[in-house]
């Protein structure tokens, strides 16, 4: 099965996010959101400003698995919390 990474359709998850999160339609708290990325720090901090609270999944996997990891090293993603 292939999977893409969210973050890297940032613009229709974060309008997703905000309906699961809004009273009007199901309104879970945004800490029962998760949202999963391999480490595309530009996306997790504007993911943070956006839609504070939202819990974030980062999936660790071997640098030749996903193509995205070579972007961004371990300890750069380690600076960005």
């Amino acid at each position: 099965m292939l999977l893409q990474e969210p973050l890297n359709n940032y613009n229709a998850v974060r309008p997703a996010v905000a309906m699961m999160t809004d009273g009007r339609f199901f309104g879970l708290r945004r800490s029962a959101v998760t949202v999963s990325t391999v480490g595309v720090i530009p996306r997790i901090l504007q993911l943070a400003d956006d839609l504070p609270g939202v819990s974030l999944a980062l999936s660790l996997h071997a640098p030749n698995q996903v193509p995205v990891n070579f972007s961004f090293s371990a300890f750069v993603l380690a600076l960005s919390f």
